[in-house]
Parts: structure tokens; C-alpha cells; sequence
């Protein structure tokens, strides 16, 4: 084998082994990334569910003494927010994975796109010999790499457009959901205070 030849197989197996190590990390991030998500935004789902009841029950305890609760409009709104909080949480998660996964599948086949491109790069170097032992020609060995590098490209523009709309909805629902957290605290507590 010529150096030519040679570093024609390096710059194709440097383009395959990259493709292994994105796979390691998507492999590593999307557990690692889901699991600290869910842990945050169950605990606001939890926590704003936990208020609700309890302002319910603080309600029934402000009736039963005989007490007319004043305010009433902050504990109504504070239910609306600690609502919204909870189901903004729970569409949070689904948008995170989607987005995870469309991201992760966009890097992916970017790679797949640059391993073929080295092989197009190089192919003059190369010889290429099919499962039946057959020997491509150049010709049909540039057409099946163009044509696979122009489904890759048409991957990751597919998938580049659906990773940024799943950023979008899962950074404006964390977003409203912790907003809408902190607001239904404060009104239930300013609720509480008024009543007290």
C-alpha cells in the first residue's frame, strides 16, 4: 500500500471514529441531562401540587372557623399560576427529550455526511470492492457518495429544524413553568398573610 492509499484509509477510519465518539457522548449526556431535568421540574410539579392542596385545606380550616376569607382573588390567582406551573412542568420533559433527540440525531448524521465526504475526498486513493467482489468504478463510487452525502445533508437540515423548535418550547415552558411557580408561592403567601 502507497502513503497515498495510506492516508486516503486514515482520513476515512479519522471520519468513522468521530462518528463513535458522538454516539459515546449522546449516550452519555442524554441520561445524565434527562435525569437532573426530571428531578427539577418533578419537584416543581410536586411542590406547586403540594400548595394547591394545602391552600384547599387551609380554605376549609379559614370556613370552618367562621372566618370570611378576604382576598379571595389572590388565592384564585394563585391557583391559576400553580396550575400552570404544574402543566407547563409536565410538557417541559417532552420537549426537552424531543429536543435532545433531534439534536443528537443532527450531529449524528453530520458525521455520517463528513465520513462519506472524506471518502469522496479521497477516492482516488481508494479502492473500493463490494460483499461479491466486485470493483466499483470511480464514476458509480462518486455518484452513490454524492448521492448518500445529499440524503445526509437533507437529514440534518430536517433535523437542525425540529431541534430548534423543541429549544424554543422547552426553554419558554422551563421558563413559565418557574415563573409561574414563584408567582403562585407569593400570592398564596399573601393570601395566608391577609387571612392570618
Amino acid at each position: 500500500m502507497d502513503i497515498k492509499q495510506h492516508l486516503a484509509q486514515q482520513n476515512i477510519e479519522d471520519a468513522r471514529q468521530s462518528i463513535g465518539r458522538v454516539h459515546r457522548k449522546l449516550l452519555q449526556e442524554v441520561d445524565i441531562n434527562r435525569l437532573a431535568q426530571e428531578r427539577f421540574y418533578g419537584t416543581i410539579t410536586l411542590v406547586a401540587a403540594g400548595a394547591l392542596v394545602l391552600s384547599v385545606t387551609y380554605l376549609g380550616y379559614l370556613k370552618a372557623a367562621g372566618s370570611k376569607p378576604v382576598d379571595f382573588y389572590l388565592l384564585k390567582t394563585s391557583w391559576a399560576f400553580l396550575v400552570l406551573g404544574v402543566i407547563v412542568s409536565i410538557f417541559y420533559h417532552n420537549f426537552h427529550t424531543a429536543y435532545f433527540h433531534f439534536a443528537r440525531i443532527r450531529e449524528y448524521v453530520s458525521k455520517k455526511k463528513a465520513h462519506r465526504e472524506a471518502a469522496l475526498n479521497e477516492i482516488d486513493a481508494v479502492t473500493v470492492i463490494d460483499e461479491k467482489g466486485v470493483k466499483w468504478t470511480d464514476s458509480d463510487l462518486r455518484l452513490s457518495l454524492a448521492t448518500e452525502i445529499s440524503g445526509y445533508g437533507n437529514d440534518v437540515t430536517w433535523n437542525k429544524k425540529r431541534e430548534d423548535r423543541y429549544a424554543h418550547l422547552y426553554t419558554w415552558a422551563g421558563r413559565i413553568a418557574q415563573v409561574a411557580f414563584v408567582l403562585g408561592l407569593i400570592l398564596l403567601l399573601c393570601f395566608a398573610i391577609a387571612n392570618a
